[in-house]
């Protein structure tokens, strides 16, 4: 026997929910099922709401998820959650906050501002109060506490590039990633010592010198790769090699779930006048 929510279309403590296909409680088994999309505007006051501190600031956020946990559906909870989802935001920074503060951050996936100071050099102009991004996209698979990145997330601006995988322990915070860092080829590139101590240190700088010309080839030659061990309160970063922006292969996780139902691009958005009828 099921019992099925259809046509919500709600607000909820700054979240709209679109989702025609609704909830669906399996009563025989005790399961709940929600496909549907998830949007908000400024995450910075939304997460608060949710009791997550605000790590995340946003101008918009939608996230399109297939999702299942078990129990009614008023009893889902993140680290329960098993399925898919494909997220995007626009113009906004991930923030600093205060460690110590345990689950109520681990919606910032990856404590960027925590990673930068780890990487060295100077990174004032990309980071300020906070990692800015132009946009941000991922596809991500929950499983009851982990959650792993099937397509990597990108954190893109116009100074920078973040790409990050792996995995993230949504119970106790422990990290097993794997970072690209892509900036301008510069002096302030925390690698550029490795960089220019190449066999043929000569062959290093006359890249540096034709940065400007053959400025999108040379995207590999602006990047690192680091692994990120630790937890999300204290990232662990080191450094792994340059020229290289390979990242490991979605395929090889296990248990693929299929991809997160989406809806029409307009239907992601939040309403003009913020209201929304619940059923």
């Amino acid at each position: 026997e099921e019992v099925v929510f259809e046509n919500l279309s709600a607000e909820i403590r700054g979240v709209f929910v679109h989702a025609p296909a609704g909830v669906v409680w399996r009563r025989e088994d005790n399961t709940s099922r929600f496909v549907g999309n998830l949007s908000a505007r400024n995450l910075a006051e939304v997460l608060p709401l949710w009791d997550y501190a605000p790590s995340l600031e946003t101008n918009m956020a939608t996230l399109s998820g297939d999702f299942s946990w078990a129990g009614s559906p008023p009893n889902v909870e993140l680290e329960r959650l098993i399925g898919s989802a494909e997220i995007h935001a626009e113009n906004g920074r991930f923030l600093d906050v205060e460690s110590g503060q345990g689950a109520q951050r681990i919606f910032s996936l990856i404590n960027f501002g925590a990673i930068t100071k780890r990487l060295g050099g100077d990174f004032s102009d990309v980071t300020g109060k906070g990692v800015s991004f132009d946009t941000l996209d991922t596809s991500v698979r929950l499983t009851e506490g982990r959650l792993d990145f099937v397509e990597p997330m990108e954190v893109r601006s116009t100074g920078s590039d973040f790409k990050i995988a792996g995995t993230v322990d949504l119970v106790d915070g422990m990290l097993d990633n794997e970072m690209i860092v892509t900036l301008p080829v510069s002096k302030n590139m925390p690698w550029y010592a490795a960089f220019i101590s190449l066999g043929n240190p000569l062959a290093g700088l006359a890249v540096l010198a034709g940065e400007r010309v053959l400025r999108g080839p040379l995207e590999q030659f602006s990047s690192a790769k680091y692994a990120i061990s630790g937890t999300l309160d204290d990232p662990q970063v080191e450094f792994v090699s340059i020229f290289d922006t390979s990242t490991r292969d979605p395929e090889m996780l296990d248990g693929a779930i299929p991809a997160a139902t989406k809806v029409k691009s307009s239907q992601l958005e939040p309403e003009a006048d913020g209201n929304g009828d619940g059923t």
